[in-house]
């Protein structure tokens, strides 16, 4: 018996008129004395809270920044961005044509390098409005500021406790800093800890404010900024601390790492590919489809297989032929695919085109097997909430033949597409299996 391969898967304006002219009693020509305006007495710019909205929301700085066009210019680039990324994604999911998915990773991926880029050079732009209109108008802030408090709000913002020390508050923040530190960690394994990381977030802003404030003698408070600032704050600090990316994981899409063979030729080794696990597709799973799963044997691994049997279903395997519910399934000779593992560990194979039901995909088996004759294995009857897999590489592979069926609840998600493969053997990426479709 050959060896077998494993296949588990590895964010007060003051007014001054000028009524001089109409203290005197003659009648004042409009033409030589002009209408008097209102004139705004310039208040100085927070360069660093124009940071910090910016940091909320690209384009919020610059429009505090006196510099509204610019603002909105930034926020409708910003929406625009974030939409071609995301137009990308779902068309690089839903095309069925490899070389157009590659065009549209590539078109994903620029757009994602761009909203980082835009991201970060807006912060920079926003300080630099905020910084020449306070020298346009002649202000600026006091020499003797110890600590920017807007600096400590921007600070505590992307990670909770730097703001405190910065403010010189080491205590203080190395406290939240390890507390911030053992949220963000359990949020990944429990939601209801999104809410402490929220306020969490909520108190390190304000306090790091006012330990800044206290260093510069000032009785300014964070609470008394204004409504619609605390507002956004509080909504933005929401949305950062909220775990996206664990809830896109758990409920949506995973990315998954090929780390061993015995899915060839359908997924080699390097292969990396995103996997469904949305209720839908889970409950879509039939005959001859391509699923993670927990290990049956040890469920902190994860594997990949094809669906062979549903509930009920008769496999057996008979002189090499696979067979399910007595009938024979349809493997035709196919041509090598030209995917192939170290000769070492796997010899050179025949490739069969395989058909279970609507689904046609390739397998490979070793040609050197002394007498397939003798390959007999089987009968398995598939209990009811589970699914019979095997590997696409049948002589190189654990599967339900060695430790049985696979519950159902133990399914993780649908393999949908291969979004990156390097062959870590030549050094070099394999560009025509990106964008397939796995079937």
């Amino acid at each position: 018996m050959s060896k077998k391969i494993q296949g588990d898967i590895q964010d007060n304006s003051v007014y001054c008129l000028s009524i001089g002219p109409f203290l005197r009693k003659e009648k004042v020509s409009t033409e030589e004395y002009p209408e008097v305006q209102p004139e705004e007495k310039n208040s100085m710019k927070e360069p660093w809270l124009a940071v910090f909205l910016s940091t909320l929301w690209p384009g919020a700085g610059q429009m505090y920044g006196g510099e509204k066009s610019r603002g909105i210019f930034f926020v409708i680039t910003w929406l625009a961005i974030l939409f071609l990324t995301a137009l990308s994604v779902y068309e690089f999911l839903a095309t069925e044509d490899a070389g157009t998915a590659r065009f549209l990773l590539i078109v994903a991926a620029a757009s994602a390098v761009i909203v980082l880029l835009f991201g970060m050079y807006a912060l920079f732009d926003a300080y630099a409005i905020a910084r020449d209109y306070n020298a346009r108008h002649g202000v600026s802030a006091a020499s003797t500021v110890a600590r920017k408090p807007w600096l400590a709000v921007f600070l505590s913002y992307l990670l909770p406790g730097i703001g405190h020390l910065y403010a010189k508050q080491t205590v203080r923040g190395t406290i939240l800093l390890v507390a911030a530190l053992v949220v963000f960690a359990a949020e990944s394994e429990w939601l209801v800890f999104s809410l402490a990381s929220v306020l969490l977030s909520f108190f390190a802003m304000k306090d790091a404010f006012d330990s800044a404030g206290d260093m510069n003698g000032s009785s300014v408070r964070f609470l008394k900024q204004g409504t619609p600032l605390l507002l956004l704050v509080v909504v933005m600090t929401a949305l950062h601390s909220f775990p996206f990316e664990e809830l896109v994981k758990t409920r949506l899409m995973q990315a998954y790492k090929i780390p061993t063979g015995s899915m060839l030729p359908t997924l080699n080794v390097g292969d990396f590919l995103l996997v469904d696990k949305s209720e839908k597709a889970k409950g879509a799973v039939s005959r001859g489809s391509v699923v993670v799963f927990k290990y049956p044997v040890n469920p902190e691994k994860k594997f990949i297989k094809r669906v062979i049997g549903m509930k009920g279903d008769k496999v057996q395997v008979i002189t090499g032929d696979l067979y399910v519910n007595e009938q024979a399934v349809s493997a035709l000779p196919g041509d090598s695919p030209g995917v192939k593992g170290p000769e070492h560990e796997y010899p050179k194979a025949a490739f069969y085109e395989e058909r279970l039901g609507n689904v046609q995909y390739r397998i490979q088996r070793l040609i050197d097997r002394a007498d397939q004759s003798l390959m007999n294995e089987g009968p398995w009857v598939v209990p009811e909430g589970s699914l019979f897999v095997l590997g696409d590489n049948r002589d190189n592979s654990q599967d339900s033949r060695q430790w049985g069926p696979v519950p159902k609840e133990y399914i993780e998600g649908k393999a949908l597409k291969i979004f990156w493969s390097w062959d870590s053997t030549a050094g070099r990426v394999r560009w025509d299996r990106i964008g397939r479709t796995i079937r």
